[in-house]
């Protein structure tokens, strides 16, 4: 069963018992407004959960606080997007509420880098089975390396996609080899972006030979001249 909220506000003695729910999306405009009205007493069948931070000008510990843990949430799908300010705790929360989680779906959107080691690593703590990142807008090569780093000791098979990538070939090229030795232990890694096809051709092949689960379609351009 789906449940789709779009409400203004809830107490928790408004909100009903969704005793058939199994599904719930909560999209930012709406995340923060639940308050302590989420719980297994409300929930009490909910498996399977996303949530998107959004733009929130708020912080997102600020939303998540009124919640309460929820033992049954086994599926979670989280969009974060990295701004100046981000909770480095916020990770910790997401443990704490949902310790039962095994299939993660996260995407990141980078206008800003934050500490990812801190920011990820905590998610090893979870059995999972499955784990989907997405990385977009990742401007530097260092970041993708920063992004591997600390998902390679997450539990159950790994997938990174590094969609709108934009670096140049003097960023990348150094860059090659941390790449493939941080790929394994991942099912694939993905990188696309902005395709230049002499690039890819340049590219592609020393991936492809290393074994690395890498495939490569884009996202390196030529040296930015001066």
């Amino acid at each position: 069963m789906y449940f789709y909220m779009y409400v203004s506000q809830f107490t928790v003695e408004e909100l009903p018992i969704m005793s058939k729910l199994t599904r719930l999306s909560i999209y930012p405009m709406d995340a923060y407004r639940i308050r302590g009205c989420f719980d297994e007493d409300h929930f009490p069948k909910l498996k399977t959960l996303s949530f998107h931070n959004g733009m929130l000008e708020s912080r997102l510990i600020t939303h998540l606080i009124f919640w309460r843990r929820h033992r049954g949430v086994q599926s979670l799908a989280l969009t974060m997007d990295f701004r100046e300010e981000v909770d480095m705790e916020f990770s910790d929360t997401i443990i704490r509420l949902f310790p039962a989680v095994k299939e993660f779906d996260f995407v990141m959107e980078f206008n800003y880098t934050p500490d990812l080691s801190r920011m990820l690593s905590p998610f090893g703590m979870w059995r999972l089975k499955r784990a989907n990142v997405l990385a977009k807008n990742v401007g530097q090569s260092s970041t993708m390396i920063q992004v591997l780093t600390p998902i390679l000791v997450w539990k159950g098979f790994k997938t990174v996609h590094f969609s709108y990538l934009c670096v140049t070939e003097d960023d990348f090229f150094p860059y090659i080899q941390n790449l493939i030795l941080h790929c394994e232990g991942f099912k694939s890694v993905e990188i696309s972006g902005r395709e230049e096809p002499e690039i890819v051709e340049r590219i592609r092949p020393i991936f492809e030979a290393s074994g690395a689960p890498i495939h490569f379609t884009g996202g390196v351009v030529h040296k930015v001249r001066g």
